[in-house]
């Protein structure tokens, strides 16, 4: 009974996944592209997704910034000090399907450029072109 019982469990955990993946994916626009200069304030490392919070240079609204997990930022030359709080960064990113930025803006970067070096790091591909 036990065995049934986890198995429904890693079924229904299974079953999810794809749909967490797909809302996931739709929550950006591809063609709302943002760019964004300013400084970060704090950022979430994490295994699955990190997040990097972003003041930006004209005082706007700060920015939520999902970022890929841990490993795509290390492959990408990124490492946790790069985000050290007061570090200017401009931001490439994917604008969130909701536009409203209530308490903050949120987008998923693209690319990040650094000014310290002035190295850009991509992030994820452009999306594909669409057909008209």
């Amino acid at each position: 009974m036990r065995l049934i019982s986890t198995l429904a469990i890693a079924a229904a955990l299974a079953a999810a996944q794809p749909l967490a993946a797909q809302e996931a994916a739709t929550a950006y626009d591809p063609a709302q592209v943002v760019t964004l200069e300013g400084m970060t304030e704090t950022v979430i490392w994490s295994m699955t997704e990190g997040t990097l919070e972003l003041r930006p240079a004209d005082g706007g609204p700060l920015w939520d910034i999902a970022l890929p997990n841990t490993r795509t930022l290390l492959d990408n030359g990124l490492s946790a000090d790069v985000f050290a709080r007061g570090a200017a960064v401009k931001v490439r990113a994917y604008r969130s399907t909701d536009k409203a930025c209530n308490p903050k803006c949120r987008a998923r970067a693209i690319e990040i450029i650094l000014s310290r070096d002035g190295a850009a790091h991509a992030l994820l591909s452009p999306a594909p072109a669409t057909a008209r």
